[in-house]
């Protein structure tokens, strides 16, 4: 499922939509592109007083495998990037796996997936 989009730049906005079972679309949060600081993706539990900038508790992230410190939303070179920081069930784009601790390009209609928790990056 590759939609080709237009790569987000670090002055735009975006929002991550969970996709459901019934493949809908809910969204989980809306936010301006990372400028000097990037947006950790991943979870709380009550073991860890850590919050993720992006927290994805709510969604049943553990149950998904989702881990506390999954992913990093970042600028590198005033484009939106996601960074896997060497989760152990890894982070996809439209399917594929990234590399962990590489920055990889993010375009607005992208399926950014997490462990088993999948999500669309829109406007």
């Amino acid at each position: 499922m590759c939609m080709f989009g237009q790569i987000i730049k670090t002055n735009q906005r975006l929002t991550l939509h969970q996709i459901t079972q019934d493949d809908t679309h809910q969204v989980i949060i809306s936010l301006s592109a990372p400028d000097i600081e990037g947006y950790i993706i991943g979870r709380s539990d009550q073991s860890s007083t850590y919050i993720p900038d992006i927290d994805l508790s709510p969604y049943e992230a553990k149950k998904r495998g989702v881990s506390r410190r999954h992913a990093v939303l970042l600028n590198y070179n005033n484009v939106v990037h996601v960074m896997d920081l060497d989760s152990m069930n890894g982070t996809f784009i439209n399917g594929t796996r990234v590399i962990p601790n590489e920055p990889h390009a993010l375009r607005y209609g992208d399926k950014l997936t997490v462990a088993d928790f999948d999500m669309i990056i829109s406007e």
